[in-house]
C-alpha cells in the first residue's frame, strides 16, 4: 500500500506543471521542462528519505529510494550521478538496517546499471562494507579492481593498512 501510494505521489509531483511555466495546451508534459526538473526533484526525494530515516520511518525511506530506481527511469532519464547516489544511499540504508544481503544486491544492481561508465563510488563503498563484515579477501579484490580501473580513486584506498596486510 505504501509503495503504490508513494510512487503515485512521486510521479504526480514530477509531472505537475511548475508555477513559473506557462500553461501548456497539451496534457503531456514537455520533455525539456521535465528533464530540467529531474535533478532537483531527485535531490528533494533524497532529502525526504533522509528526513524519514531521522524520524525512524525506515520503510518509507526504502520506498522512496526504490521508486527513484525503478519507476522514475521508466518515465524520465535520471542523470547517472544521481542514479549512482541513489543506489549508494539505498545500499547504505540496507546496511544500517542489518540487511547485508540486501545491501550486496543493491550494490550489484547499481554496478550492473553503471557498467558502461563504471562507479568508483559504489566499488569503494562495497569494498568498505565487505571489509567491515569480515570478507577481507573480497574487499581486497574490489580495491585492486578499483585501483586498476580508476587509478586516481583506487590508489588512496589501496594504501590503507587493512588492505595491505591481506595475503
Amino acid at each position: 500500500m505504501i509503495s503504490s501510494t508513494l510512487s503515485a505521489l512521486v510521479l504526480l509531483c514530477l509531472f505537475q506543471p511548475s508555477a513559473a511555466a506557462a500553461p501548456s495546451k497539451s496534457l503531456e508534459p514537455s520533455g525539456t521542462r521535465i528533464s530540467q526538473r529531474v535533478g532537483p526533484f531527485v535531490n528533494s526525494l533524497h532529502a525526504k528519505a533522509r528526513v524519514a530515516i531521522r524520524e525512524k520511518r525506515y520503510k518509507v525511506a526504502s520506498e522512496i529510494y526504490k521508486t527513484i530506481l525503478t519507476q522514475l527511469p521508466e518515465r524520465v532519464e535520471i542523470p547517472a550521478s544521481q542514479l549512482e547516489d541513489t543506489y549508494l544511499l539505498l545500499a547504505l540504508h540496507n546496511q544500517r538496517q542489518k540487511s547485508i544481503e540486501d545491501a550486496r544486491k543493491t550494490f550489484a544492481q547499481g554496478l550492473q546499471k553503471m557498467r558502461k561508465t563504471g562507479s568508483p563510488k559504489l566499488l569503494t563503498a562495497l569494498a568498505l562494507m565487505e571489509s567491515k563484515n569480515g570478507r577481507m579477501k573480497k574487499a581486497k579484490y574490489l580495491v585492486q579492481y578499483l585501483r586498476d580501473q580508476f587509478p586516481e580513486k583506487g590508489e588512496s584506498l589501496a594504501k590503507w593498512k587493512m588492505f595491505n596486510e591481506i595475503p
